[in-house]
């Protein structure tokens, strides 16, 4: 199974709204201190 987008509503450190798109096969998930990149990966294993 491949992810091609999430939509993440209220979500942990997500405000209302937040779409990830997932544009190819190769995926890194790059960012600041305190983004969300945990909580996107978390967001994922939970669906």
């Amino acid at each position: 199974m491949k992810i091609k987008e999430i939509h993440v509503s209220n979500y942990c450190s997500f405000g209302y709204e937040a779409w990830i798109t997932f544009n190819s096969n190769i995926m890194a998930l790059i960012g600041r201190n305190g983004v969300g990149k945990t909580n996107a990966l978390d967001a994922i294993s939970r669906m």
